[in-house]
């Protein structure tokens, strides 16, 4: 049996969302992806957004950016099959573990902050409707946050959420659903959503880890 295989360091597990750069993409784009099935050697995974222009080549190496609640990971690995008739099935080698880590450092609020969000991609289409969903964190930090809804969010999904990070100013961020869990308040069940920004500039990243310290300090 693989070593690779009993090794529990690559992190990967069914349903997380991942994002694949390869050199045969533009230098700032990247394909988003859930993982289907881990096995003792490979990944498989499911194509966000499948087409022609997910051009990746058996044989390839290509990195794989994925997260938990504890830190962002990345891996090197190669493409093994690129399958199905949109090309949204790929399976890629078993990374051992990760060639670089990145720690959650950033501060986390736990003082509820008002925000509204959207559905911009979801695996139930139907949630794509263009509302506008009020909402309130449950925690935040300048790397994502947490909070409950009774929409069924799925790992992989996106939002677009707007937060009012000063009286004058708002930001508009994207995010991306990392864990989706059903919780139950009072015999009354919600989904406790956990969200990855992503496509923040430092500046914008500051203003948001500036603005949940404050909110913090006024808890």
């Amino acid at each position: 049996m693989s070593k690779q295989g009993k090794s529990p360091k690559h992190r990967l597990k069914k349903a997380l969302p991942v994002s694949i750069e390869s050199a045969l993409l533009g230098p700032k784009e990247q394909l988003v992806a859930s993982v289907r099935k881990v096995s003792e050697d490979s990944v498989e995974l499911q194509l966000s957004k499948p087409g022609s222009q997910s051009a990746l080549k058996r044989g390839e190496r290509v990195r794989l950016k994925y997260w938990d609640e504890e830190a962002v990971y990345f891996s090197d690995v190669e493409v093994m099959a690129v399958t199905g008739p949109r090309n949204e099935h790929v399976t890629t080698s078993l990374p051992s573990e990760p060639v670089a880590l990145q720690r959650r450092e950033f501060f986390r609020a736990r003082s509820p902050v008002s925000f509204s969000f959207s559905v911009v991609q979801a695996a139930n289409s139907r949630l794509v409707s263009g509302e506008v969903h009020p909402s309130q964190s449950v925690n935040i930090s300048a790397g994502g946050l947490r909070f409950e809804s009774t929409l069924t969010l799925k790992a992989g999904d996106e939002i677009e959420l707007k937060l009012d990070v000063s009286p004058s100013e708002q930001l508009s961020i994207l995010a991306r659903v990392v864990t989706s869990q059903r919780v139950e308040h009072e015999g009354k069940y919600s989904n406790s959503i956990g969200v990855e920004f992503y496509g923040l500039t430092p500046e914008e990243r500051n203003q948001i880890g500036e603005f949940a310290a404050e909110t913090q300090k006024k808890k």
